[in-house]
């Protein structure tokens, strides 16, 4: 019972935390309703990405969901209280997802977002606890690809850091090299020309990593412009907010 009680308090403590924080945000303001279909001068979606975030259930609607959760606990019902909060986790974790891919393009050149890739990835994802927030799959005609990892507060990203700052650890790695990305953001590249294979694991701060992998480009000019297009700073200062 107090396991349970205990979980309800830091779920309902997050979601309150997660939805305070959305209150001064432009993407889901409080007290006018917008959704993202409302306000697409702020950040550009496709029209499949507006129809996922209107069937997110609205802050009065969490707000009820965890009051149903209390009355469950005080009345005993333990197990249904249980499902219950792992629902609202779920809903919650969705819509934190369904912001966090606005900071990258919907397609790219020749290149196109496939979402049931996605979908199944980061469900794997999150069951193992591999760190990663949100996983994107581009892909092109001639099968080449690019995808994404954005890796959120795992013990991994230390060791990524140790290693950039350890000039004699990086010159032990094959094809990899310490770059900078957008000329800015500190990164572990891999690059083998002969396999057309291209890795950036970008440092974007002490807990955010996105990793970029890119198959089947005869070089890195395809790389760095949708490394150009991805919103860094949007997503920094949004993840930042959620720590």
């Amino acid at each position: 019972m107090l396991f349970v009680i205990f979980k309800f308090m830091l779920i309902r403590l997050c979601v309150l935390s997660f939805l305070f924080l959305f209150s001064y945000s432009p993407l889901f303001p409080i007290s006018t309703g917008n959704t993202l279909a409302e306000n697409t001068s702020v950040v550009s979606t496709t029209d499949t990405l507006v129809e996922e975030t209107q069937k997110t259930p609205t802050h009065s609607e969490y707000f009820k969901e965890l009051e149903s959760i209390d009355s469950l606990i005080l009345n005993k019902q333990f197990s249904t209280a249980i499902q219950a909060l792992q629902t609202i986790s779920e809903s919650v974790l969705d819509l934190q997802k369904s912001i966090v891919q606005t900071f990258f393009p919907e397609n790219f050149d020749t290149f196109t977002y496939n979402s049931n890739l996605e979908s199944n990835a980061f469900q794997l994802s999150q069951s193992e606890s591999f760190g990663v927030l949100l996983f994107r799959h581009y892909e092109n005609q001639d099968r080449h690809s690019i995808d994404i990892n954005v890796v959120f507060e795992d013990p991994s990203i230390v060791e990524y850091i140790n290693i950039i700052k350890n000039p004699r650890l990086v010159k032990n790695l094959d094809n990899t090299a310490v770059t900078k990305t957008n000329n800015h953001y500190r990164t572990l590249e891999k690059y083998i020309p002969q396999e057309n294979y291209c890795e950036r694991n970008i440092i974007i701060n002490q807990t955010l990593i996105v990793n970029v992998v890119a198959n089947g480009m005869e070089d890195k000019t395809v790389m760095d412009a949708f490394c150009s297009v991805i919103d860094f700073e949007g997503l920094e200062s949004f993840l930042s907010s959620q720590q």
